[in-house]
């Protein structure tokens, strides 16, 4: 019986990240309401609310969701062997045409900030770092001997920064150490920077977003 149950908590939690993903696609994350979400999704309003705590939370997985969808994207196996300035200008074409085409879910990875009260699980946190990895690698091969103080200090909002300045790690022992405490300082810097944004909102608005009707 409650393997039962269970199995109808994530069919139901699959059908509103879809909708919600939907719906964010289409008319853009300012625009989501939860109403519509359990509408697309087909279950009552207080459905989404014994799934997700909030719909912060819904919106979360939904960027979960859109940055494996960029990672496919930007991890072409065929890309693998070829010289680090092609796997280089191949990441910035992949990211550049994945944001043309899901401007909408992209745009969401920028514009959604959870309140203060449910701030972005370490899980999620720690997905935005695959885009950091992809580009250290050869990065790291055209300049292994890169130093940490050409990282960049003030660094840019998440998936941004990660695309538009990286540090590269060398594959030496004490280059990989250099990389793993500057990837450490961003995220200790993406933390303050969501908790601080989300200040001016709330979940109220989820960034402009209605939790209710």
């Amino acid at each position: 019986m409650a393997g039962r149950r269970e199995e109808k908590r994530e069919d139901l939690k699959a059908r509103l990240i879809e909708a919600a993903r939907e719906r964010i696609a289409g008319d853009g994350l300012a625009n989501l309401r939860a109403r519509d979400i359990t509408q697309d999704a087909g279950c009552a309003l207080g459905g989404l609310y014994t799934v997700f705590s909030d719909l912060a939370e819904l919106v979360i997985h939904v960027n979960s969701a859109t940055l494996k969808a960029l990672e496919a994207k930007l991890t072409l196996p065929e890309t693998k062997d070829r010289p680090p300035t092609d796997r280089l200008r191949n990441l910035a074409q992949g990211y550049l045409s994945f944001a043309v085409e899901h401007r909408n879910l992209w745009k969401a990875l920028f514009d959604h900030f959870p309140p203060e009260s449910s701030p972005t699980p370490q899980w999620h946190l720690n997905e935005h770092l695959f885009l950091m990895d992809v580009i250290a690698e050869p990065l790291a091969e055209l300049q292994p001997d890169m130093p940490p103080k050409t990282a960049p200090s003030a660094p840019a909002p998440c998936s941004a920064r990660c695309m538009a300045s990286s540090a590269s790690a060398s594959k030496a022992a004490s280059s990989a150490c250099r990389w793993s405490g500057w990837r450490g300082r961003w995220m200790s810097w993406c933390r303050r920077s969501r908790r601080g944004r989300s200040g001016g909102g709330g979940d109220g608005a989820l960034g402009g977003v209605a939790p209710g009707s």
